[in-house]
């Protein structure tokens, strides 16, 4: 059984201010989405780590980093969204 899809718009996109599309340093963004989204089984929030995390993170010797999307770019979001 597979997922089932929510279209929610966009309302704003918080890029990183380092990042590097030559690089691909620092590719992330964190969304501001128009409407609240109902979390079930398969919908729900990302956790990101807090300050006191960053000793447990760089004493992994070998990290590996797994993550959904597109590895190629295929749309240029512009505002408004």
């Amino acid at each position: 059984m597979g997922a089932t899809p929510v279209d929610v718009r966009i309302q704003h996109v918080f890029t990183h201010p380092g990042f590097s599309t030559g690089a691909l340093k620092n590719d992330f963004a964190i969304l501001r989405l128009s409407q609240p989204v109902t979390f079930t089984s398969t919908i729900g929030p990302v956790c990101l780590p807090d300050a006191s995390a960053t000793a447990v993170l760089n004493s992994i010797p070998d990290p590996k980093i797994i993550g959904w999307g597109s590895t190629i770019w295929v749309v240029t979001l512009r505002a408004p969204f």
